[in-house]
């Protein structure tokens, strides 16, 4: 599964590359990904633009998807309950919803945010395996009301037709409240499972209208 994921994730970026551009002729966008890991100025102006509205809103989000996946599939690798697709969906939400004032090591706290999420419902069901973190990490909840973000990209995804009835509030508890999926499964009598693949497609679904969505929030 990972791999198929990595692969079609890649085959995408590739035509992202060839459809849209980026509009920034200094920047070659197949090298965007590596060079947004590396520069947080350039990272937190790509944040700006993938909420920004309009055509390159779809490209930016992508190419910060692109770059964080070494990170998101390292996390993946050494977990023994959650997979790389449960990443990449809190990753896209973590895309549209990181504050843009936090501006040293974006791509790190990105995914240190997305381990945070993945982690959250699970910390009192038992030991698990410990997972390395880069070297003074930051802690990905320091700013003010962070779920907020994530229930009005919810609600925007909601009015417009992207999420549906039944999805917005399994939603809104993974991503809004930080429940993770195994509480939030308790919470609608679901499987974690379950959980996952709902939280999946509508992720899905959002990222391919992150332009539309963009311009709602």
């Amino acid at each position: 599964m990972s791999g198929f994921l990595v692969a079609a994730l890649a085959a995408e970026w590739e035509r992202e590359c060839e459809s849209w551009g980026i509009g920034e002729p200094e920047l070659d966008a197949r090298d965007l990904p590596r060079r947004l890991r590396s520069d947080d100025e350039l990272a937190v102006r790509f944040l700006k633009r993938a909420r920004a509205g309009g055509p390159r809103s779809r490209f930016a989000a992508h190419a910060l998807l692109q770059a964080l996946m070494p990170l998101l599939c390292g996390l993946a690798r050494r977990d023994l309950r959650a997979g790389l697709d449960e990443y990449v969906a809190e990753a896209w939400i973590r895309v549209m919803t990181f504050p843009t004032t936090r501006i040293h090591k974006v791509c790190t706290n990105l995914a240190l945010d997305c381990l945070h999420v993945v982690s959250a419902g699970r910390r009192r069901t038992g030991r698990e395996r410990p997972l390395p973190v880069p070297e003074h990490p930051v802690d990905p909840w320091a700013e003010e009301a962070p779920g907020e973000r994530a229930r009005e990209l919810i609600d925007a995804a909601f009015r417009i037709g992207i999420v549906n009835r039944s999805s917005r509030p399994v939603l809104m508890s993974v991503y809004a409240e930080g429940l993770g999926h195994d509480r939030t499964a308790q919470r609608y009598t679901m499987t974690p499972e379950a959980v996952r693949a709902r939280c999946s497609r509508a992720t899905r679904a959002m990222r391919r209208h992150a332009s539309e969505l963009a311009e709602c929030l």
